[in-house]
């Protein structure tokens, strides 16, 4: 038996539409599945929670990052295989293990093949995809605000927006045992390789190598930052002058000035002045194709 955790807000709330398509195709299938709907921001912890206390130890969702988010915070990883059917904006997860559309959810589904993938650590929270501090955290905040656009667009036009009036900030960085300062306007860290569904801010990460893939963004003048937003979106930024980028299983950062930071999309609450950030090796267990 598996357990489906639906979205229906997912996706800018076109998941509530897919579901009937996508229920249809499951019992197709003969998978014995069942389905539960989030209600708000947050219930997916919950309901992941009460799935495995209840004995399922494989848990589907509909819905995005996000919602993959919420699950892997709410389950003891060792018990519960994760399966993705993606609906989202991004699904920047599905995308590193082979699962770009709902068809390939629905394969997944039906073969349940398996792998273990690295995730990301930070304050006793998990993440899959990637962490985001600064301009890339207030982007993900921006972006609710374009949910009515199609796709990525949504995130395209927070990144413009963020950028009239977003300022560099100085900031101690420590990378493994590599320690320095540096005024930063982004620093992205990438477990996988695609951001908000279209950048490929951390382009070499590979989610079961072990490692962490740092981007940072150093200050520069904002009219070079849009020209090079396409090389941004491709993955061909490395060589800017203003980019530094690293691969580490530790990141500690500290700052005179609270910065707001974001985990697989969904920006935390409160801003924070220190942050550290660990991998941990084949944490979770997925479902792939």
């Amino acid at each position: 038996m598996v357990k489906i955790i639906i979205n229906p807000v997912a996706g800018q709330g076109r998941t509530q539409g897919l579901w009937q398509d996508i229920e249809s195709q499951i019992k197709k299938l003969g998978v014995a599945y069942s389905p539960i709907f989030t209600q708000g921001v947050g219930d997916a912890i919950k309901l992941a929670q009460a799935a495995q206390d209840a004995g399922f130890k494989k848990i589907f969702i509909v819905g995005g990052d996000g919602t993959l988010n919420e699950v892997i915070n709410g389950i003891d990883l060792n018990q519960t295989t994760v399966g993705v059917i993606p609906t989202g904006s991004g699904n920047d997860l599905g995308k590193m293990i082979g699962i770009r559309k709902v068809s390939d959810g629905l394969l997944s589904l039906s073969q349940q093949n398996k792998r273990r993938i690295d995730l990301g650590k930070t304050h006793d929270r998990l993440f899959a995809n990637n962490l985001g501090v600064g301009f890339d955290a207030h982007v993900a905040a921006n972006q609710k605000r374009f949910k009515k656009f199609k796709g990525n667009s949504g995130y395209v036009l927070s990144t413009l927006k963020v950028l009239c009036d977003f300022k560099a900030t100085l900031v101690e960085v420590m990378i493994d045992e590599h320690r320095f300062f540096e005024k930063i306007i982004s620093l992205s860290i990438g477990n996988g390789q695609f951001h908000g569904g279209c950048f490929k801010l951390t382009p070499d990460a590979q989610i079961h190598d072990g490692l962490l893939d740092i981007c940072i963004i150093k200050e520069t003048n904002k009219a070079r930052l849009i020209y090079n937003i396409p090389k941004a979106m491709r993955g061909t930024h490395q060589c800017l002058k203003e980019v530094r980028y690293f691969q580490a299983k530790k990141i500690a950062l500290s700052s005179e000035r609270p910065l707001f930071i974001h985990l697989d999309g969904e920006p935390l609450p409160e801003p924070i002045t220190e942050l550290e950030v660990e991998v941990l090796p084949n944490s979770l267990e997925v479902f792939i194709p």
